[in-house]
């Protein structure tokens, strides 16, 4: 195996431990937030600058965030099938001829 593959195959492992780490924490730092959700930095300082993702800040400095409510913050904004949203619509048109 050539060493160039061998630091490769290396970088992978130390990917995974780095990945499956983080997947057991139950608070993030901004850069493993970064990596769980594949996000640029540049990505998460507008999103915590504009307020639209849930962090504490309790140093004055460094951000951390929860990953509950991370969870929870991805799951506002999910998108509807076409059958979720005839099912929607359906739901809706029920209550209006009820009334």
């Amino acid at each position: 195996m050539s060493e160039i593959k061998l630091l490769q195959e290396i970088n992978e492992l130390k990917k995974l431990i780095k990945q499956n780490y983080i997947n057991e924490k139950p608070v993030l730092t901004a850069k493993e937030l970064q990596i769980y959700l594949d996000f640029s930095e540049s990505k998460l300082n507008k999103l915590t600058a504009n307020k639209l993702i849930p962090f504490y800040k309790p140093t004055n400095g460094a951000r951390i965030f929860k990953k509950d409510e991370i969870h929870e913050w991805i799951m506002q904004y999910g998108v509807h099938s076409e059958s979720d949203a005839d099912r929607l619509y359906q739901s809706y048109n029920g209550k209006r001829k009820s009334r």
